[in-house]
């Protein structure tokens, strides 16, 4: 997909890439992907919010979760993870959208539209549904919060690192009983070993006599 569109250098050292196939834009590591129709509607729009995904280096961090989730694809706690930081990653984007003086009711409108299914916004916004929408939505509402109050957002780490500590800790417990149950019930005990070799014994002297 990259290699296939125009490529042009933004001012910040991005590289653009406009294609005419039919996607939906998206950023990954230093590129925006986008198609030309979107380009030409809500070009502005786009690329501000693509752009600020790339300052904050948010592909790396999708990167180092995927790997995350491909190690622990069975602990629920990394897919919440995973789920949480795509949120914080639009919340962060989107403020970044209408701190640069791009009109909120607009721009709000626009991933309404694309929400609703609308034909000409059918590639705007890169994995919406409604309730993310609303969620991004409300937050764009809030009054912009200080440095010290996005700390909150930190809560996610500590906890996911609890959940999976504890959700190891939980498997580990689990097998060593299983293990434990099936080696009693494959070897028996030594005491069960000298009452069967007693019986045995029992049973040739009883014949032999």
């Amino acid at each position: 997909m990259i290699g296939m569109g125009e490529k042009q250098v933004l001012p910040d050292g991005s590289k653009l890439v406009v294609t005419d196939e039919t996607v939906c834009p998206f950023s990954w590591m230093g590129y925006i992907v986008i198609s030309q129709k979107d380009m030409e509607e809500s070009g502005e729009e786009i690329l501000t919010h693509e752009m600020a995904h790339i300052r904050a280096r948010h592909s790396v961090d999708m990167l180092i979760c995927s790997f995350c989730v491909i190690l622990q694809w069975f602990n629920p706690a990394v897919w919440l993870l995973k789920q949480e930081l795509e949120n914080i990653h639009e919340y962060e984007a989107d403020e970044s959208v209408i701190n640069h003086g791009i009109d909120a009711k607009h721009y709000q409108l626009l991933l309404i539209k694309k929400a609703v299914g609308s034909q000409r916004f059918t590639s705007m916004a890169n994995s919406f549904n409604h309730s993310k929408l609303k969620k991004r939505i409300t937050m764009m509402l809030k009054r912009k919060s200080n440095p010290w109050a996005r700390l909150k957002y930190l809560y996610v780490l500590p906890l996911t690192a609890v959940a999976v500590v504890a959700f190891l800790g939980s498997i580990t417990s689990l097998t060593g009983t299983i293990s434990l149950i099936l080696a009693l019930e494959i070897f028996p005990s030594s005491r069960e070993i000298s009452g069967r070799a007693k019986a045995t014994t029992a049973t040739a002297v009883s014949g032999s006599t």
